[in-house]
């Protein structure tokens, strides 16, 4: 009766390691196929001159500036213009842009953030797909905000300068 015990408990150890070693094939798997910041592609590596633009002429700011206008923490200009949000999608080179070099978390978390202040708080927030729908909306939408290759500066888009 021993033997048998040894070799059920043998089968129960090797299924289980068998199901381990399938949970991390597959968890592998799953996260290959996330892209990773090596993963952007091409055109978008050599994109320079990123900043952070405003439909409003605003005066010099420090990154901590930046960050409660693009967090919703300000959610008006000093002029009383409330402040308009410009999110890209999720993976987008802007987002990522602006999450590494201005706001500090994952792209992925700063939506979410955005999402649920907007919903308690109600700040104002517009998704476009590309910078040429950011620049639209930043010159037909007074006090927006939003990162935009330096490139689509104009009148109306005034870059936003840091301190």
């Amino acid at each position: 009766m021993t033997t048998f015990l040894k070799k059920s408990h043998i089968r129960s150890v090797s299924v289980w390691i068998f199901t381990i070693i399938l949970m991390c094939i597959s968890t592998g798997i799953a996260y290959a196929e996330t892209p990773l910041q090596t993963d952007i592609p091409q055109e978008n590596k050599n994109q320079q001159g990123m900043t952070i633009a405003a439909s409003i002429q605003a005066e010099s700011m420090t990154i901590k500036d930046i960050k409660r206008y693009l967090s919703g923490q300000n959610p008006s200009w000093p002029n009383d213009v409330p402040v308009t949000i410009v999110l890209y999608p999720r993976l987008s080179f802007e987002l990522r842009w602006l999450c590494r070099n201005i706001i500090k978390i994952p792209p992925g978390t700063y939506r979410r953030f955005l999402m649920q202040k907007a919903f308690r708080s109600g700040i104002n927030i517009i998704e476009v797909k590309n910078q040429e729908e950011a620049a639209k909306v930043l010159q037909e939408t007074p006090g927006a905000i939003a990162p935009i290759g330096i490139n689509l500066l104009s009148e109306t888009i005034q870059e936003v300068k840091q301190k």
